[in-house]
């Protein structure tokens, strides 16, 4: 025993979620293809920056290996410093001669 009244209230909450449902599709898609374009843009934007550090490493090769070389002596002492300061010890101690 359904009434009219019922029937139209269903039949309009079923309409709504039939909106809803295609509103928030719509707004997947468009973050979907959002978040792509955004990706290739990223990527060309890396390329280009990649392509300019071969360039520059290529007119100024000194300069570069120097770099490179402060970067990766940085680099070492701070996460060995890291990883020391992680162990709890306070002091170095040297380890077994071999001699």
């Amino acid at each position: 025993m359904s009434s009219p009244v019922i029937d139209k209230g269903l039949a309009s909450v079923a309409a709504e979620v039939e909106n809803v449902k295609a509103m928030v599709g719509e707004g997947a898609e468009n973050a979907v293809r959002a978040a792509k374009q955004t990706m290739r843009r990223a990527r060309h934007s890396a390329e280009d920056a990649s392509e300019e550090l071969v360039h520059q490493m290529k007119r100024h090769p000194i300069e570069s290996a120097g770099v490179a070389f402060g970067v990766g002596l940085v680099s070492g002492l701070a996460i060995g410093m890291a990883l020391f300061r992680r162990s709890g010890r306070t002091k170095v101690v040297p380890g077994p001669c071999l001699m």
